[in-house]
């Protein structure tokens, strides 16, 4: 009975994390109405972040989650920059403009 309450959550919470990324591209699709495929790059870059905080630098889980998505919203504030411009405009990130 105990692996099948463990097998029903680990679904939940993969199903969970599908459908987030799903949301986010519907959305992105219904307001701009370009496809994003960054949305599941971003996904895969938090999650392998977030192994390798747990794994190999040895941080509890919920820290590692934090960490992860700051690292990646760092990533996609200055990802656009560098692939857009080519290199940090004066106003790096559009922060200042």
């Amino acid at each position: 009975m105990e692996m099948v309450l463990s097998v029903g959550v680990d679904v939940f919470l993969i199903t969970m994390m599908l459908a987030l990324a799903a949301f986010g591209l519907a959305i992105i699709f219904g307001l701009v109405g370009v496809i994003n495929m960054g949305h599941g790059a971003m996904l895969t870059l938090g999650a392998y972040f977030a192994w390798w905080t747990t794994s190999v630098a040895g941080l509890p889980f919920p820290i590692a989650v934090i960490l992860a998505a700051l690292g990646v919203g760092l990533i996609g504030l200055v990802w656009p920059e560098f692939a857009v411009t080519g290199h940090a405009a004066p106003g790096v990130c559009g922060l200042s403009r």
